[in-house]
């Protein structure tokens, strides 16, 4: 995707663009989505800071403040497939009452969705233990998981994954007008 080298080329000291090897033994979110030992590109996308007149273009569907909220987009390939996932704000309250979670849209190469919410719930009396050294984080924080349901749910509003398909085309276009943006430091570090 050219929207994801020219935010990498822009990204000097590699704040934004990530890229990593999921774990072969299936223990992370990663590598339970995207499966063991795929390549991912992960780009956390930047924060705008200026007036609308010079957002970059897509801002307002794609921006941190537009209509999807978008914190990320990851990319995962391996030899068998090729994943592109938007990474949303959670919106579950129950679920994540301190909105500390993320949602995760996965669109495969046929073109088909799928989410995933995933939030943090910390164990008030393991957290103390843990701070104490007398506990591993493991026993402090949980990590909660539901998967599928209906897309407008997930992503905030009713016709969200028909917004998402309407707009998807214009995401690298959003990369790529976001680049210079880092090269002239119009965005506060995340």
């Amino acid at each position: 995707m050219v929207g994801l080298k020219d935010l990498a080329e822009a990204d000097k000291d590699e704040k934004y663009v990530k890229l990593v090897r999921t774990s072969g033994d299936g223990s992370t979110f990663t590598s339970r989505r995207f499966g063991p030992n795929t390549q991912l590109v992960i780009a956390f996308n930047p924060e705008h800071h200026g007036c609308g007149c010079d957002t970059p273009e897509g801002y307002w569907a794609f921006g941190r403040n537009g209509t999807l909220r978008l914190r990320a987009v990851v990319i995962g390939y391996s030899e068998t497939k090729a994943i592109l996932a938007l990474v949303l704000p959670n919106l579950f309250k129950d679920m994540d009452p301190g909105g500390n979670g993320i949602t995760v849209i996965s669109i495969d190469l046929e073109g088909h969705l799928n989410n995933e919410s995933i939030a943090p719930s910390f164990n008030k009396d393991e957290f103390i233990k843990q701070s104490l050294g007398l506990t591993s984080m493991d026993e402090a924080v949980s990590i909660f998981t539901t998967a599928g349901g209906s897309d407008d749910v997930c992503m905030g509003f009713p016709g969200s994954a028909d917004y998402l398909a309407k707009h998807i085309g214009t995401l690298g276009t959003y990369l790529s007008s976001t680049a210079p943006k880092l090269k002239s430091h119009k965005t506060k570090k995340h």
